[in-house]
């Protein structure tokens, strides 16, 4: 006999939240919530396919242990955006962008944002990044419990890969979580500055090689200024925010789609598209460019076509392994970070043509490590 499902249904009608629960023994799994404003009253409308559906009697949840969603305030930073909102009072609170959720002990406000992983604390720990890492703060000490989002179907099999590193001006700390649930790791938060989900190396490997993690596909599409569109198709684990990756493609419209998929590293995916009265093309790859061309020519002819088409995740990359290698200085990385996308793209390949074949020849290098697809469309592979 099949083991019956439960389902739970939380509502808030002043908040204007509604959150649909899985329920198994003394475990809840939020599901989704909805965030609307209700002018009436609101009851509950059931339909099954098959089967039978008991109704039991109501049991009030614990706001102890159900989180009331939020949207926070977004701000657009020099370099990225930051979060902020204020905490009425005590209890669980869960961001709806990002998917933090925070147990609060009293009135406070919170302000975060993702940062960048230092790849050295993690290969010294033996370590790699399981999420995003997020610089929090808050002022009044109001927050005793941090749960960060994981990308994990199947949590049980991995629950002693997972840690979280707790990143301070004298490095890295690991702190074991509290619990592993099915979203997320909780942990307690002894002082707030920036934290994330790492895994063991080694442990993840001998746990699930072959286990898929849960995905987003996001599709961006770019209107160039010559009949042409670009349609971005990035695909992420599902724990990183919308909102930060939007903030990287400002000068695209976000194409929303049903997204949510299972990804294995080392697979290949493809796009299919069949409209109605239309044709996709080319189907050939373009010709590479003449090998007898030097770089700062080959950067000549691509200029364009690289303004037009390259991301700005993308340009991110090249700045930092450029600035890295000494073919830009500190000074203009910086200036160049503060430009839209395509004044970031033409100020880049301009400099760095300009300062001769050898520059020329690295950017071409980083670009061709960090953007396959890009530097094909280009003939520079």
């Amino acid at each position: 006999m099949a083991r019956p499902m439960r389902l739970g249904i939380f509502l808030d009608s002043t908040a204007g939240i509604l959150c649909f629960y899985w329920l198994s023994d003394d475990t809840r799994t939020l599901l989704h919530t909805f965030h609307s404003t209700f002018t009436e009253p609101v009851y509950p409308v059931l339909s099954i396919l098959g089967g039978s559906l008991t109704l039991p009697a109501v049991e009030k949840l614990e706001m102890d242990h159900v989180p009331l969603g939020f949207t926070p305030e977004v701000s657009r930073e020099r370099i990225g955006i930051s979060y902020s909102f204020q905490f009425p009072g005590s209890g669980l609170y869960r961001c709806s962008l990002t998917g933090l959720v925070f147990r609060v002990t009293h009135k406070g406000e919170v302000m975060y944002r993702t940062e960048i992983w230092d790849d050295m604390l993690l290969q010294l720990s033996n370590k790699q990044p399981g999420g995003p890492l997020f610089s929090i703060q808050c002022p009044q000490d109001c927050i005793s419990e941090l749960q960060l989002p994981h990308c994990e179907p199947e949590p049980a099999l991995v629950s002693d890969c997972l840690y979280v590193g707790h990143i301070t001006d004298d490095g890295m700390s690991i702190i074991q979580p509290l619990k592993v649930t099915e979203t997320h790791v909780a942990v307690r938060v002894p002082h707030l500055s920036g934290f994330g989900i790492i895994l063991d190396r080694i442990k993840k490997i001998k746990a699930h090689l072959m286990k898929p993690i849960r995905g987003q596909v996001l599709l961006f599409l770019r209107h160039l200024h010559r009949p042409l569109n670009i349609l971005s198709v990035i695909l992420l684990p599902s724990n990183v925010p919308l909102q930060d990756v939007k903030e990287q493609h400002t000068d695209s419209k976000f194409i929303q789609a049903p997204s949510f998929s299972f990804f294995h590293k080392g697979k290949t995916y493809s796009l299919h598209s069949d409209p109605d009265g239309f044709t996709i093309q080319p189907k050939d790859r373009r010709p590479r460019l003449r090998k007898s061309l030097s770089a700062d020519e080959k950067l000549r002819t691509v200029r364009p076509d690289f303004i037009y088409q390259v991301s700005n995740p993308v340009l991110n990359k090249l700045l930092d392994e450029l600035q890295h290698c000494r073919v830009i200085t500190d000074d203009e990385a910086e200036d160049i970070r503060t430009r839209t996308r395509s004044e970031k793209a033409r100020e880049l390949i301009d400099s760095v043509r300009k300062k001769g074949a050898e520059a020329s020849s690295k950017m071409i290098s980083a670009l061709c490590s960090n953007d396959q697809y890009l530097s094909n469309e280009l003939g520079l592979l």
